[in-house]
């Protein structure tokens, strides 16, 4: 009786973890690496409990991960084979996470969470340095009423932002709210993938370089000076410098002429000639000093489109 509780303890230890809608989930350790194998993720106290905290999935090209129970099993092998059409498409790994999770939703970290679900499993890794990639977040607490509390929004990641900039994705949004409020969840879906692919084909927005990729692919935004402000600030610190050089230079002397010390009126002179017997030079060295000027990066920006909230 103990062996066969000591095997059936380790058959149970080895058997995957699988959670309502057949996702199977794997355990986070040290000997895994927690999971992670993107090298853009710098792991410290912080980012850890972030690992530790999202659901690592053993199967990262599934596309769909309903662990809310939104979709129907037919809907989600139809959403899955949308996202696939629109992955071979576009080189983005198209990720759909549905969950119904009120503790998420009243700390109002859905965006966050599903980034996290993105950079800390294994999808996009043969996308490009930064993991190329959208997440369509979708978060709905249901209480009797279809139409009740929820929250879906669409977040790209790496060279997905170069063609989803701010507007973009709220458009898409506005295409989806009538859908999603509505409980139709896969029509929902549909207007997430039509919309994705109409952008992609229509080509890259117009950045005017202000908006850069921050080291885990998500856009931030970076303030620029004004030229006229970088104008009257670069004036207003050569005429202070200037005025002190001025200020300070002692080579500018009072010219003496020779009247000062001979009355010519008392002497009579056929000739006159200066002849300068001893000279004494004195030179002065100034530095200046050529100092760059860097960037700073703003931590602002958006990461996503905001979202939709009721």
């Amino acid at each position: 009786m103990k062996k066969f509780l000591i095997a059936l303890i380790c058959f149970i230890s080895f058997v995957p973890i699988v959670n309502a809608s057949n996702i199977e989930l794997r355990e986070r350790n040290g000997s895994n690496n927690f999971g992670i194998n993107k090298k853009n993720v710098r792991m410290n106290s912080d980012i850890k409990k972030d690992i530790l905290n999202t659901p690592y999935v053993a199967n990262p090209n599934l596309n769909v991960y309903d662990f809310g129970d939104l979709l129907s099993a037919e809907d989600e092998l139809y959403v899955r084979s949308a996202a696939k059409t629109l992955s071979a498409s576009t080189n983005w790994s198209v990720v759909f996470y549905i969950i119904s999770d009120s503790a998420i939703y009243s700390r109002e970290t859905e965006s966050k969470v599903a980034t996290d679900f993105y950079l800390y499993n294994d999808f996009g890794l043969n996308n490009g340095k930064y993991y190329d990639g959208v997440v369509i977040v979708m978060n709905k607490l249901r209480t009797g009423s279809v139409d009740d509390y929820g929250y879906f929004d669409i977040i790209p990641i790496g060279n997905a932002n170069n063609y989803l900039d701010y507007d973009r994705v709220q458009n898409i949004l506005d295409q989806m709210e009538t859908e999603f409020w509505s409980g139709n969840y896969r029509g929902a879906c549909e207007e997430a993938v039509s919309y994705l692919s109409y952008y992609h084909e229509k080509g890259e927005w117009e950045n005017d370089g202000s908006w850069v990729l921050d080291e885990n692919g998500l856009i931030r935004h970076v303030p620029s000076i004004p030229f006229f402000l970088f104008f009257l600030v670069s004036f207003g610190i050569s005429a202070i410098v200037c005025a002190i050089f001025i200020k300070r230079n002692k080579m500018v002397r009072k010219a003496f002429n020779a009247t000062s010390y001979i009355d010519v009126n008392d002497r009579a002179f056929s000739r006159r000639q200066d002849i300068f017997k001893h000279s004494k030079t004195t030179s002065y060295t100034v530095n200046h000093n050529s100092g760059g000027r860097s960037g700073v990066r703003s931590g602002g920006g958006y990461s996503g489109g905001g979202g939709r909230r009721r």
